[in-house]
């Protein structure tokens, strides 16, 4: 059995390794692709939740990647937004929303809110 592996042409034996190594990498860039995509859309649902519990109409919101408000408390697995609302009057109000905890990120429900003046 070993005698047939000496055999393998060395050309063939690395380009089949090559071929390995590609699909892996593609495998786990789709599979983070995923993962990314599907993180993005559950914290969109929080966002949208939050929006209906607390009676307020979503007018605008936008994804940051600073902190905002929350600065230092805020882990990479969280999700920050800046929002505009209006309430039942038409009023309108902005604020900062952090989605998810610190360690288990936006696969917990909670939102954290800070208000602008």
């Amino acid at each position: 059995m070993f005698d047939a592996l000496q055999r393998i042409d060395p050309y063939l034996a690395g380009l089949c390794i090559l071929i390995v190594l590609a699909a892996t990498v593609y495998v786990l860039y789709a599979g983070f692709a995923r993962l990314n995509d599907w993180l993005e859309g559950r914290a969109e649902y929080l966002l949208q939740s939050w929006a209906a519990r607390s009676g307020y109409e979503l007018l605008k919101h936008e994804r940051k990647m600073e902190y905002g408000p929350f600065s230092a408390l805020t882990t990479w697995v969280q999700t920050i937004y800046y929002v505009t609302v209006a309430d039942e009057r038409g009023h309108t109000k902005r604020a900062w929303l952090r989605c998810g905890r610190m360690l288990t990120g936006v696969l917990s429900y909670k939102v954290q809110v800070h208000w602008d003046d």
